[in-house]
């Protein structure tokens, strides 16, 4: 279940610097090299946004939800986070407004 964080691409450095590799059209991702986890995201249909796993950062706690993506395939043992925007399947309007 992947849980990101959304961030501005000129906010976002990653030391070393890793390569950012095409995974698939518009999908561009950066992978640990000596282990293969995902370190970032980009999606050309929401650009200028680099998308991190928050299972990186060292204190996920600080990092609070504004939105929920797909939830509408949400598991059935997840909470739900009834305080924030909820969208059945992909958040791109609200991510690409939030951006602006």
């Amino acid at each position: 279940m992947p849980v990101f964080a959304a961030f501005a691409d000129a906010d976002v450095t990653l030391f070393p610097d890793v390569a950012e590799h095409s995974f698939a059209q518009g999908v561009h991702r950066r992978v640990c090299p000596e282990c293969g986890s995902a370190l970032t995201a980009r999606f050309a249909y929401l650009p200028g946004q680099t998308y991190v796993p928050v299972g990186v950062f060292d204190d996920a706690d600080i990092l609070m939800p504004e939105v929920q993506c797909h939830a509408g395939s949400r598991l059935g043992w997840l909470p739900e986070l009834d305080h924030i925007p909820s969208e059945a399947g992909s958040a791109r309007d609200t991510l690409q407004t939030k951006n602006q």
